[in-house]
């Protein structure tokens, strides 16, 4: 049973400034709840009992905010080079497990939590990987990440690579979103790619290394993915989400 899920949210949030210069951008609220209940709400749901949140940017306001949530712990990233190193700094926490990891400028609304979903893939497929896919625009698809699928079964495709932010032509316009279940060789494959402190690095990079001889899948999941991670984003979840209680 997986147990444990880490929140990558210490981002600048530089497309939200000013306000983000006050208050970070997990905390920018969707009606009169933050980003991050939400995402915390799916995993609770999910089964996970316990959540590390990787913080920086005005992290006493989310250290505060949810400082009487005894499941909730924090890990600080001085630096913001990206993603890998992130996830990196949960290494003590996952403890040899495999863990969710959240990212906390989408919210997912379905029936079935969007972590679950991809908890009952990744044990039934004895995966290394599973992420949430769903199919985008030509357009989006340079902001996002293009997945490289092989074989599709149902509502299930086995994953060959993943290109961040492709330039150019895209293997495909089918994304990976926010969410994973991931088994905890992703440490040693960080660790083993070259990280600057000058150059942003992608948890793409290690993952497309984990694929090389591991099976990862990806799961088009049951829901509605809505991306925070734009002003225009942002206003459209809370008119959609804003008055759910």
């Amino acid at each position: 049973m997986i147990k444990k899920a880490v929140i990558l949210a210490a981002g600048m949030g530089k497309r939200f400034q000013p306000i983000t210069r006050v208050i970070p951008k997990p905390m920018l609220p969707i009606g009169n709840k933050p980003t991050l209940d939400f995402i915390i709400k799916e995993l609770i749901d999910s089964g996970i009992e316990q959540i590390l949140i990787v913080v920086g940017h005005r992290k006493e306001m989310i250290e505060e905010y949810y400082r009487d949530r005894v499941e909730i712990e924090f890990v600080i990233q001085n630096n913001l080079n990206g993603t890998a190193p992130a996830v990196l700094l949960a290494e003590d926490f996952v403890n040899g497990e495999a863990f969710a990891l959240c990212l906390s400028d989408e919210i997912v609304e379905s029936i079935v939590p969007c972590t679950k979903q991809l908890m009952d893939v990744y044990t039934r497929n004895n995966a290394s990987m599973v992420t949430a896919i769903e199919e985008t625009t030509a357009v989006k698809i340079h902001s996002y990440n293009s997945v490289n699928m092989t074989e599709k079964q149902g509502n299930i495709a086995k994953i060959s690579s993943i290109i961040e932010k492709p330039q150019g032509s895209s293997p495909s316009l089918f994304t990976s979103i926010g969410r994973y279940i991931i088994a905890p060789e992703i440490f040693n494959i960080i660790k083993s790619l070259k990280l600057e402190e000058t150059r942003e690095l992608y948890l793409t990079e290690a993952f497309n290394l984990l694929l090389k001889d591991n099976a990862a899948y990806g799961l088009f999941f049951e829901g509605k993915r809505w991306d925070i991670g734009t002003k225009e984003g942002w206003i459209e979840t809370n008119v959609r989400l804003g008055l759910i209680d």
